[in-house]
């Protein structure tokens, strides 16, 4: 879902990095969480993010959790998920994926590291 921004223009806010949606300062380490955010929805098949928060809270509550770092899209448990569902998917994509999306910028990583990371885990295949 898209959300209206200057001009009615969308705006897709749940791919959008804290940084973004806090200061509204676009940088490539921005678009490297919104990569974390796809490889989560591969990961999950198709998975919305921030599915779950949405039954229970307004978008504007969790715009404001994912901004000052109170949620996360994969934490600790997040493996577990897969374990229940009886599913095994690579720990090195859900590794870069958790370093795509690390709330401190500064740690994030570049395109170059994530494509290293990428390319390992398609080498040990």
């Amino acid at each position: 879902k898209y959300y209206k921004g200057l001009n009615d223009q969308p705006i897709p806010e749940r791919w959008m990095a804290p940084e973004c949606l806090r200061d509204n300062k676009h940088t490539y380490k921005g678009d490297i969480w919104s990569l974390g955010v796809v490889l989560y929805e591969l990961l999950t098949r198709g998975g919305s993010p921030y599915h779950a928060e949405m039954k229970y809270r307004y978008w504007k509550h969790i715009c404001a959790r994912v901004i000052n770092g109170s949620i996360r899209l994969i934490d600790e448990s997040f493996g577990d998920r897969f374990e229940r569902e009886g599913l095994s998917p690579p720990s090195r994509v859900i590794e870069i994926a958790k370093l795509c999306l690390e709330f401190d910028v500064k740690k994030r990583p570049d395109a170059r590291m994530v494509l290293q990371l990428v390319e390992q885990a398609m080498s040990s295949v």
